[in-house]
């Protein structure tokens, strides 16, 4: 049993082991700076045509080019380079396909393939993407590259929406609580209170709502380094004047390109906080110059 189990396996191996010969046995030497020359050329790219929108976490890009060269295999590989960089980088495609023909009677006689699948689950991932064939020739560190045209990748949706974690409000005291939202168009927020609802750069009695804005990664070498905006993430906050019960069960909803979702955050009201007059007359103040603040941000 065993042994017919092996049948099979032994079979592919030697089968892509005759593939494999067959190409190497193709092969013949070509240079750089000499003839003959190593020279390909791109005769088939899916690249510009595959540009367009992918929905995050729901699509899936199919890449594919194909070279043609005289003397040797062309080593394809994918690069891409995200929509608010400058350099390039290397695809991780989530499954990637290569084949190599060979085929004396056919001139150019060598024909290489590449498949590179990519899931589509980060808005990073926007931007704009390229095959890259290469060849050498073996002898000198030179190598020659030929590359497609270049295809332009939009990312949209919803990508992650943060709370916060646990806050505890003190009853009858300012308060903020802060919504961070990765979205790609920026989001619409929407804050639900009991029965109010507001939007960006509404205010209704204790309750105000600053304007969306882009969140700025934090900074690990103090002051001196500039603060950097992220391109996807941004953030919105809900100003109490004074905290109360029914601030436990404040809500948000998300809208972005069609895309919905509602998030609630984990809310506790901590213990009355004495203050004299003095000491509340100076929050209320401060409470009152905070949609100004962040009007100026």
């Amino acid at each position: 049993m065993v042994r017919r189990a092996l049948l099979p396996v032994l079979v592919a191996l030697l089968f892509n082991l005759t593939q494999s010969t067959e190409v190497d046995s193709c092969q013949t030497k070509c240079f750089i700076d000499r003839e003959p020359r190593c020279e390909a050329r791109l005769e088939q790219s899916n690249v510009v045509e595959s540009s367009g929108i992918y929905q995050i976490d729901e699509s899936l890009m199919e890449l594919k080019c194909n070279f043609s060269s005289h003397n040797n295999n062309v080593k394809v590989s994918w690069h891409y380079r995200p929509k608010y960089a400058e350099s390039w980088q290397h695809v991780r495609c989530s499954q990637t396909e290569q084949k190599n023909n060979c085929d004396l009677d056919r001139d150019p006689s060598f024909s290489s393939l590449s498949l590179c699948r990519v899931k589509v689950t980060a808005l990073a991932q926007e931007g704009f993407y390229k095959c890259r064939g290469e060849m050498s020739d073996g002898i000198s560190r030179r190598i020659e590259r030929f590359e497609s045209d270049e295809g332009e990748i939009k990312v949209v949706g919803i990508e992650s929406v943060e709370t916060g974690g646990l806050r505890v409000l003190k009853y009858g005291e300012p308060e903020i609580v802060e919504l961070k939202v990765c979205a790609n168009p920026q989001p619409e927020i929407f804050w639900l209170n009991g029965a109010e609802v507001l939007k960006s750069g509404e205010s209704r009695g204790r309750l105000s709502v600053s304007a969306v804005h882009h969140w700025y990664e934090p900074r690990r070498e103090g002051l001196n380094e500039p603060k950097r905006r992220h391109s996807y993430c941004y953030t919105s906050r809900l100003l109490i004047s004074a905290a109360d019960g029914v601030d436990e069960h404040i809500r948000a909803v998300v809208r972005a390109d069609g895309e919905t979702r509602t998030v609630d955050f984990d809310i506790r009201l901590g213990q009355l906080m004495r203050k004299s007059g003095h000491g509340k007359a100076t929050f209320g103040i401060l409470f009152l110059t905070l949609p100004f603040l962040f009007q100026m941000l």
